[in-house]
């Protein structure tokens, strides 16, 4: 009975780690195919976006520049559809059947 404990436990750890690996490479692919998808015009969109982990399993990306939710409502002729959306979708994409492995 002890053993099965130590055992959930340790299962339930190694869990927690896979969890926390696969949120980070999520995070990490999504904050790639977002500056990927940003118009650029100077590029300076593209630039200011920041990711910031906030606890293991919750993560903020940013962008500083205040005309890039404009860009994202389809305001550039380069993402008529915007940006966010096609970003996330490429990451889905990537991210299917990954945490499995």
């Amino acid at each position: 009975m002890i053993s099965g404990t130590i055992t959930a436990r340790r299962g339930s750890q190694t869990l927690v780690k896979g969890l926390e690996q696969f949120m980070d490479r999520t995070a990490q692919a999504l904050f790639v195919n977002v500056k990927k998808y940003t118009p650029k015009r100077s590029g300076l969109a593209a630039k200011s976006w920041r990711k910031t982990k906030q606890n293991n399993f919750e993560y903020t990306l940013g962008n500083t520049q205040s005309y890039v939710p404009r860009l994202d409502k389809g305001y550039s002729k380069q993402a008529p559809r915007g940006f966010f959306k096609p970003a996330s979708r490429d990451t889905q994409r990537t991210n299917r059947g990954r945490f499995s492995k």
